[in-house]
Order: structure tokens, then C-alpha cells, then sequence
């Protein structure tokens, strides 16, 4: 959950992301929202990415997701079905 409500969806992923980094081996970070699966990738760059396409916001980053993983295998999500 967000310090405070004021704080842009960005601004926390950062923030989750670099203490998640700093506790544990992350091995995989999943969003809805491509600019946030770039910042995963570049701050997490031993995790596995995954978007997961879904309901999201109009923001585009300023490069693509796929870009961001450098030699990785990009993974997307469509669908949780049973």
C-alpha cells in the first residue's frame, strides 16, 4: 500500500521495486500497466517481466516493455482462465 495518497503510481513501484531488491532474489514482478513493467525490467533486471494485459491507464513509456528486457524473453498474460 502507498505511503500516502498523493504519491503517483510510478513513485511507489520504484520504491517497492528497490526495497523488494534490497530484501529478497526477485525472480519475477507482474503489472497491468507496460510503463511499470519497463521499470521493472530495468530495476529488476535478474526478475522475469510479465504483462500482464488487462484494464489499464492510457500511458505509454518511453520505450516498450519488450525493449526494456535487453535479452530476455518478454512474457504476456491475455487471461487468467481456469
Amino acid at each position: 500500500m502507498k505511503d500516502r495518497v498523493e504519491m503517483s503510481d510510478v513513485e511507489f513501484k520504484v520504491q517497492a521495486a528497490d526495497t523488494l531488491k534490497r530484501q529478497y532474489e526477485v525472480e519475477l514482478a507482474m503489472d497491468n500497466e507496460a510503463e511499470n513493467v519497463v521499470l521493472f525490467s530495468e530495476r529488476l533486471p535478474k526478475a522475469r517481466s510479465v504483462f500482464f494485459h488487462s484494464v489499464m491507464s492510457g500511458r505509454i513509456p518511453a520505450r516498450t516493455w519488450t525493449d526494456a528486457l535487453g535479452d530476455r524473453d518478454p512474457w504476456r498474460l491475455n487471461s487468467f482462465q481456469f
